[in-house]
């Protein structure tokens, strides 16, 4: 039973509250005043999160959200710049299939213009997600590979 609470109190913690106004630019400034690009990554579970923020802030000047799914996702997509979307292939809440979450991000006329990219290990699940409007992505395989910053730069870079 005490492992069940911490595992509530872990998920209660981890929670994100998004603003309902558009966050202080202040807040996505790098130490030299730049102003950081925004990447959101969905559906990933504690540790992978961790380690595609761990990525793209070690190449990148970037904030990085954490959202579990398409409505999160689209909330803070209506609320906030955004650079650029991660959606894992399958959510780690509830299973759900990422590649439905970027169909829903793709058909709303607010936010369809927002790059998207799948983050699998499967190239056919890669293949699926361009011809639903994504970006080529990567997979969490490949999170050392120069090849994926390769295909974060156009995104998070440098403008």
């Amino acid at each position: 039973m005490r492992r069940q609470n911490r595992s509530v109190s872990f998920w209660h913690r981890c929670r994100i509250q998004f603003p309902s106004q558009p966050s202080n630019p202040i807040l996505n400034t790098s130490s030299n005043g730049q102003t950081a690009k925004t990447l959101v990554d969905c559906g990933n579970c504690g540790p992978d999160f961790a380690s595609i923020r761990q990525m793209v802030t070690r190449h990148f000047k970037v904030h990085v959200i954490q959202t579990h799914g398409a409505e999160d996702t689209l909330e803070v997509l209506k609320n906030r710049k955004v650079d650029l979307v991660t959606v894992n292939r399958k959510l780690d809440r509830d299973y759900t299939d990422g590649l439905d979450v970027i169909r829903q991000i793709k058909s709303d006329p607010d936010t369809n213009a927002v790059p998207v990219m799948l983050v699998s290990n499967y190239e056919e699940h890669q293949q699926t997600a361009t011809e639903t409007g994504a970006v080529p992505g990567f997979g969490k395989l490949a999170l050392t590979d120069p090849a994926t910053r390769s295909l974060l730069e156009p995104f998070l870079g440098d403008a």
